[in-house]
């Protein structure tokens, strides 16, 4: 029986994210899990702040840091500024395959959490040759901050972020930290491999 550090996957939402598809894929999961069914929040704990469904959005021309929003079903939005709470899985994940679909405007700094500790980074990088630090990057894995340092943070091999506004993808394969039978720690957590818009970034 595998431990875990903490058990659920959330997002983070400093600013705007529209999610459209969401499917883990766990070893201890049926084959496949729909997170998001395009139709309410579900498989999501409460409080889910304001998080709402909506049919399409686009950039916002009198303000690109935020979108115009069209009512309707399939698609999840994190509120009309952009500053909704975390969502949190209800679902508990260990060994996952995740593919995500998501669209941001201008200036969006957001993440996926993995165990709620581990985070590939949500951000527009679109022509950004190098950022402030090591992953920060959209598809980075952001690094921790011990005495004001930056540690472990990994930019992507390659930024192949796309325009505000356009959609993207992620595909992240992630294997759980492994325990003894005493609860010790003996292997880290890993990100075997993460695909952005279909390009390996991390592996």
């Amino acid at each position: 029986m595998m431990r875990f550090l903490s058990p659920t996957h959330c997002f983070r939402s400093w600013a705007v994210l529209l999610l459209l598809a969401l499917t883990v894929r766990g070893a201890d999961q049926p084959p496949r899990t729909h997170l998001y069914s395009g139709h309410n929040l579900d498989g999501w704990r409460s409080p889910t702040g304001d998080w709402i469904t909506a049919s399409t959005v686009s950039i916002d021309p009198t303000n690109h840091s935020l979108f115009r929003i069209a009512g309707g079903e399939g698609a999840l939005v994190n509120g009309p500024l952009g500053k909704a709470p975390h969502l949190v899985t209800k679902d508990t994940f260990g060994d996952v395959q995740i593919h995500l679909e998501f669209c941001i405007p201008e200036h969006s700094n957001s993440g996926v959490y993995l165990m709620g500790r581990y985070e590939v980074q949500i951000y527009d990088s679109y022509k950004v040759e190098k950022d402030k630090y090591p992953g920060i990057e959209c598809g980075g894995i952001y690094g921790r901050w011990i005495n004001e340092q930056n540690v472990e943070g990994h930019s992507p091999r390659v930024n192949v972020s796309k325009a505000p506004g356009e959609w993207q993808t992620f595909d992240i394969t992630f294997r759980a930290p492994r325990f003894d039978p005493q609860g010790m720690k003996i292997q880290n957590a890993r990100m075997v491999k993460v695909k952005h818009n279909g390009t390996v970034i991390h592996e």
